[in-house]
Protein backbone atom coordinates (compact mmCIF):
# COMPACT_ATOMS: atom_id res chain seq x y z
CA UNK A 1 0.00 0.00 0.00
CA UNK A 2 3.04 2.69 0.69
CA UNK A 3 4.54 1.60 -1.95
CA UNK A 4 1.75 2.31 -4.20
CA UNK A 5 0.69 5.39 -2.99
CA UNK A 6 4.12 6.85 -3.50
CA UNK A 7 4.08 5.55 -7.10
CA UNK A 8 0.83 7.63 -7.03
CA UNK A 9 2.82 10.48 -5.64
CA UNK A 10 5.39 10.15 -8.09
CA UNK A 11 2.90 10.44 -11.15
CA UNK A 12 1.32 13.41 -9.95
CA UNK A 13 4.08 15.47 -9.09
CA UNK A 14 5.56 13.99 -12.85
CA UNK A 15 2.70 15.31 -14.38
CA UNK A 16 2.57 18.55 -12.44
CA UNK A 17 5.80 19.14 -13.50
CA UNK A 18 5.64 18.78 -16.95
CA UNK A 19 2.42 20.57 -16.89
CA UNK A 20 3.82 23.77 -15.38
CA UNK A 21 6.53 23.98 -17.79
CA UNK A 22 7.18 27.66 -18.95
CA UNK A 23 5.35 28.58 -22.51
CA UNK A 24 5.73 31.29 -24.84
CA UNK A 25 3.46 34.08 -24.64
CA UNK A 26 4.21 35.65 -27.62
CA UNK A 27 7.79 36.27 -30.14
CA UNK A 28 8.33 38.97 -32.18
CA UNK A 29 10.69 39.02 -35.51
CA UNK A 30 12.28 42.69 -36.24
CA UNK A 31 14.88 42.41 -38.80
CA UNK A 32 15.67 42.88 -42.83
CA UNK A 33 17.25 41.08 -45.60
CA UNK A 34 21.02 41.12 -43.51
CA UNK A 35 22.33 41.34 -40.22
CA UNK A 36 19.80 42.19 -37.24
CA UNK A 37 20.75 41.56 -33.73
CA UNK A 38 19.57 42.93 -30.31
CA UNK A 39 21.70 42.87 -27.29
CA UNK A 40 19.97 44.62 -24.41
CA UNK A 41 16.29 44.69 -23.20
CA UNK A 42 14.43 46.62 -20.49
CA UNK A 43 11.11 46.87 -19.46
CA UNK A 44 9.94 49.83 -18.92
CA UNK A 45 7.28 51.63 -17.30
CA UNK A 46 4.44 51.47 -18.96
CA UNK A 47 4.99 47.54 -19.09
CA UNK A 48 6.37 48.02 -22.49
CA UNK A 49 10.17 46.63 -23.65
CA UNK A 50 13.33 48.68 -24.75
CA UNK A 51 15.57 46.88 -26.79
CA UNK A 52 19.07 47.68 -28.65
CA UNK A 53 21.02 46.25 -30.75
CA UNK A 54 22.83 46.46 -34.26
CA UNK A 55 21.22 47.24 -37.76
CA UNK A 56 22.68 46.36 -40.86
CA UNK A 57 20.01 45.82 -43.05
CA UNK A 58 18.81 48.36 -45.27
CA UNK A 59 15.29 47.36 -45.71
CA UNK A 60 12.52 45.48 -43.62
CA UNK A 61 11.96 46.68 -40.06
CA UNK A 62 15.62 48.21 -40.15
CA UNK A 63 16.27 49.96 -43.02
CA UNK A 64 17.45 52.70 -44.38
CA UNK A 65 19.96 52.57 -41.85
CA UNK A 66 23.26 55.50 -42.23
CA UNK A 67 25.96 53.02 -42.98
CA UNK A 68 26.97 49.98 -42.58
CA UNK A 69 25.52 49.54 -39.29
CA UNK A 70 23.89 51.73 -36.74
CA UNK A 71 23.05 51.23 -33.10
CA UNK A 72 19.32 50.45 -32.82
CA UNK A 73 16.48 50.85 -30.28
CA UNK A 74 12.89 50.00 -30.55
CA UNK A 75 10.17 50.30 -28.32
CA UNK A 76 8.00 47.59 -27.74
CA UNK A 77 4.43 47.31 -25.98
CA UNK A 78 3.81 44.73 -23.88
CA UNK A 79 2.81 42.51 -26.14
CA UNK A 80 5.48 42.91 -28.13
CA UNK A 81 4.22 44.85 -30.65
CA UNK A 82 6.38 47.73 -32.52
CA UNK A 83 5.43 51.07 -31.01
CA UNK A 84 8.48 53.10 -32.74
CA UNK A 85 12.52 52.15 -33.85
CA UNK A 86 15.50 54.39 -34.07
CA UNK A 87 18.59 54.20 -35.89
CA UNK A 88 21.52 56.12 -34.56
CA UNK A 89 24.98 56.19 -36.46
CA UNK A 90 27.40 57.57 -39.45
CA UNK A 91 28.85 56.05 -42.60
CA UNK A 92 30.49 53.49 -41.02
CA UNK A 93 30.29 50.75 -37.95
CA UNK A 94 28.29 51.26 -34.94
CA UNK A 95 27.19 48.62 -32.36
CA UNK A 96 24.93 49.11 -29.22
CA UNK A 97 25.72 46.38 -26.43
CA UNK A 98 23.44 47.98 -23.31
CA UNK A 99 20.17 50.30 -22.59
CA UNK A 100 18.97 51.43 -19.46
CA UNK A 101 16.09 53.65 -18.44
CA UNK A 102 16.72 56.65 -17.15
CA UNK A 103 15.12 58.73 -14.13
CA UNK A 104 13.99 61.29 -16.24
CA UNK A 105 11.75 58.77 -18.35
CA UNK A 106 14.18 58.17 -21.38
CA UNK A 107 17.10 56.21 -22.06
CA UNK A 108 20.83 55.83 -22.32
CA UNK A 109 22.76 53.28 -24.76
CA UNK A 110 26.19 52.21 -24.70
CA UNK A 111 28.38 50.78 -27.30
CA UNK A 112 31.19 51.64 -29.82
CA UNK A 113 31.04 53.78 -33.00
CA UNK A 114 33.52 54.42 -36.25
CA UNK A 115 31.92 56.95 -37.75
CA UNK A 116 32.46 60.84 -37.15
CA UNK A 117 29.54 62.12 -39.45
CA UNK A 118 26.58 61.78 -39.52
CA UNK A 119 24.80 61.46 -35.61
CA UNK A 120 28.32 61.20 -34.36
CA UNK A 121 30.97 63.73 -33.26
CA UNK A 122 33.82 64.33 -31.32
CA UNK A 123 35.55 60.77 -32.79
CA UNK A 124 39.09 60.17 -31.35
CA UNK A 125 40.12 57.40 -33.72
CA UNK A 126 39.37 53.46 -35.05
CA UNK A 127 36.72 52.59 -32.78
CA UNK A 128 35.49 55.52 -29.78
CA UNK A 129 33.22 54.17 -26.83
CA UNK A 130 29.75 55.92 -27.86
CA UNK A 131 27.12 56.50 -25.30
CA UNK A 132 23.70 58.51 -26.50
CA UNK A 133 21.28 60.07 -24.34
CA UNK A 134 17.73 59.71 -25.54
CA UNK A 135 14.41 60.91 -24.52
CA UNK A 136 11.42 59.11 -24.22
CA UNK A 137 10.90 59.13 -27.82
CA UNK A 138 13.78 58.04 -28.62
CA UNK A 139 15.01 61.37 -29.91
CA UNK A 140 18.87 61.92 -29.28
CA UNK A 141 19.55 64.72 -26.48
CA UNK A 142 23.10 63.95 -26.44
CA UNK A 143 25.89 62.26 -28.11
CA UNK A 144 29.65 61.29 -26.64
CA UNK A 145 32.37 59.96 -27.87
CA UNK A 146 34.96 58.62 -25.30
CA UNK A 147 38.37 56.96 -26.27
CA UNK A 148 41.61 57.61 -28.06
CA UNK A 149 43.63 56.88 -31.11
CA UNK A 150 43.16 52.82 -31.05
CA UNK A 151 40.26 50.44 -29.72
CA UNK A 152 38.13 51.64 -27.21
CA UNK A 153 34.69 50.24 -26.69
CA UNK A 154 31.68 50.41 -24.00
CA UNK A 155 29.89 46.83 -23.17
CA UNK A 156 27.54 48.06 -20.05
CA UNK A 157 26.28 51.74 -18.90
CA UNK A 158 24.63 52.45 -15.78
CA UNK A 159 23.09 55.51 -14.01
CA UNK A 160 24.72 56.82 -11.09
CA UNK A 161 22.26 57.93 -7.89
CA UNK A 162 23.94 61.54 -8.87
CA UNK A 163 21.92 61.25 -12.38
CA UNK A 164 25.48 60.35 -13.99
CA UNK A 165 26.05 57.66 -15.52
CA UNK A 166 29.54 54.46 -15.53
CA UNK A 167 30.46 53.46 -18.34
CA UNK A 168 32.22 49.56 -18.21
CA UNK A 169 34.20 48.20 -21.55
CA UNK A 170 37.52 48.03 -22.66
CA UNK A 171 40.39 50.46 -23.92
CA UNK A 172 43.69 49.98 -25.93
CA UNK A 173 45.29 53.23 -26.07
CA UNK A 174 47.24 55.75 -23.50
CA UNK A 175 46.01 58.89 -25.54
CA UNK A 176 43.20 61.01 -25.90
CA UNK A 177 40.50 60.63 -23.18
CA UNK A 178 42.56 57.32 -22.12
CA UNK A 179 45.61 58.27 -19.97
CA UNK A 180 47.26 54.85 -18.87
CA UNK A 181 46.99 51.56 -20.73
CA UNK A 182 48.89 48.39 -18.99
CA UNK A 183 49.04 46.14 -22.74
CA UNK A 184 46.38 45.00 -25.39
CA UNK A 185 43.20 45.87 -24.02
CA UNK A 186 42.29 47.13 -20.34
CA UNK A 187 38.99 47.03 -18.12
CA UNK A 188 38.45 50.34 -18.69
CA UNK A 189 35.64 52.62 -16.53
CA UNK A 190 34.56 55.93 -16.87
CA UNK A 191 32.03 58.30 -14.64
CA UNK A 192 30.28 60.58 -16.42
CA UNK A 193 28.33 63.82 -15.66
CA UNK A 194 24.52 63.75 -16.49
CA UNK A 195 25.56 65.28 -19.48
CA UNK A 196 27.73 63.06 -20.96
CA UNK A 197 31.12 65.05 -19.32
CA UNK A 198 34.17 62.87 -18.10
CA UNK A 199 34.54 63.05 -14.24
CA UNK A 200 37.01 59.85 -13.94
CA UNK A 201 38.16 57.31 -15.80
CA UNK A 202 40.38 53.97 -14.97
CA UNK A 203 42.06 51.22 -16.95
CA UNK A 204 42.73 48.52 -15.09
CA UNK A 205 44.55 45.22 -16.20
CA UNK A 206 47.81 43.64 -17.36
CA UNK A 207 49.79 42.90 -20.11
CA UNK A 208 47.49 40.58 -22.20
CA UNK A 209 43.36 41.23 -22.96
CA UNK A 210 41.35 42.54 -20.19
CA UNK A 211 37.78 42.76 -21.19
CA UNK A 212 34.80 44.39 -18.79
CA UNK A 213 31.64 43.50 -19.66
CA UNK A 214 29.53 44.69 -16.75
CA UNK A 215 29.39 47.41 -14.23
CA UNK A 216 26.96 47.73 -11.36
CA UNK A 217 26.96 50.75 -8.57
CA UNK A 218 27.19 49.38 -5.22
CA UNK A 219 25.59 49.94 -2.04
CA UNK A 220 28.63 52.18 -0.51
CA UNK A 221 28.63 54.67 -3.60
CA UNK A 222 31.27 52.29 -5.32
CA UNK A 223 31.21 50.01 -8.18
CA UNK A 224 31.26 46.48 -9.18
CA UNK A 225 33.19 45.33 -12.63
CA UNK A 226 32.61 41.91 -14.43
CA UNK A 227 34.93 40.43 -17.21
CA UNK A 228 37.70 38.55 -18.25
CA UNK A 229 41.34 38.18 -17.96
CA UNK A 230 44.12 36.85 -19.71
CA UNK A 231 47.11 39.21 -17.89
CA UNK A 232 49.35 37.63 -15.10
CA UNK A 233 50.59 41.01 -13.99
CA UNK A 234 49.53 44.52 -13.44
CA UNK A 235 46.58 45.11 -10.98
CA UNK A 236 45.28 41.69 -11.75
CA UNK A 237 46.94 38.49 -9.24
CA UNK A 238 46.42 34.87 -8.67
CA UNK A 239 45.57 34.17 -11.84
CA UNK A 240 44.94 30.30 -12.78
CA UNK A 241 45.51 29.88 -16.28
CA UNK A 242 44.09 30.91 -20.13
CA UNK A 243 41.34 33.16 -19.18
CA UNK A 244 39.97 34.01 -15.95
CA UNK A 245 36.81 35.63 -14.79
CA UNK A 246 37.82 39.11 -12.95
CA UNK A 247 36.07 41.07 -10.89
CA UNK A 248 37.34 44.02 -9.31
CA UNK A 249 35.83 46.07 -6.57
CA UNK A 250 36.02 49.85 -6.44
CA UNK A 251 35.38 52.54 -4.51
CA UNK A 252 33.39 55.99 -5.45
CA UNK A 253 36.43 57.20 -7.49
CA UNK A 254 37.49 54.29 -9.17
CA UNK A 255 40.07 52.94 -6.86
CA UNK A 256 40.67 49.32 -6.72
CA UNK A 257 39.32 48.10 -2.89
CA UNK A 258 39.79 44.73 -4.32
CA UNK A 259 40.34 42.17 -7.37
CA UNK A 260 39.72 38.24 -7.79
CA UNK A 261 40.31 35.95 -10.46
CA UNK A 262 38.54 32.84 -10.96
CA UNK A 263 38.58 30.15 -12.73
CA UNK A 264 40.83 27.26 -13.81
CA UNK A 265 43.91 26.46 -16.02
CA UNK A 266 41.37 26.82 -19.53
CA UNK A 267 39.17 29.62 -20.31
CA UNK A 268 36.73 30.94 -18.19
Amino acid sequence: MIKTSLSHLLTLLLATTITAQPSIEWQQTFGGSNYDEARSIQQTRDGGYIVTGTAGSQDGDAGPNNGYEDFWVLKLDSLGALQWKKLYGGSDLEEAFSIQLTTDGGYVVAGFAKSNDGDVSGHHGDFDAWVVKLDSAGEMQWQKCLGGTGWEDAWDIQQTTDGGYVVAGRSGTPNGDVTVNHGSLDFWVVKLSNTGQIEWQRSLGGSFLDLAYSISQTSDGGYIVAGESNSPDGDVSNVHGNSDYWVVKLNFEGKIEWQKSLGGVSTD
